[in-house]
């Protein structure tokens, strides 16, 4: 019994696509307009600190305290306080941030 060899099919060869000039879209420098103006990255950063920084200190004071005083009851609001309240500011962030619009 033979096999018959089979020859490799080889493709013409393809010619590069000629590269085009994009051009850019009309610019607005009218930057007065509240609304044309880029958003404040500074302001942004201030919104997330301010809804992750007091569950963070919370969290800690409640479990310092609970260290401290040998008080397990005090570890319900360390833990509600820090990871519950943390991960809902996480998600509320991330739904209303502003990074993605413009």
């Amino acid at each position: 019994m033979s096999v018959a060899q089979i020859q490799p099919r080889t493709l013409p060869p393809v010619a590069p696509e000629p590269l085009r000039s994009v051009e850019p879209g009309p610019v607005s420098a009218d930057w007065d307009d509240a609304s044309a103006a880029p958003p404040d990255e500074g302001a942004e950063t201030n919104r997330w600190l301010r809804l992750l920084v007091p569950p963070f200190v919370l969290s800690g004071l409640f479990f310092a305290l609970a260290i401290g005083t040998n008080t397990e009851e005090l570890i319900a609001p360390a833990l509600f306080f820090g990871p519950t309240l943390i991960i809902l500011a996480f998600i509320y962030l991330g739904l209303t941030s502003e990074s993605n619009s413009g």
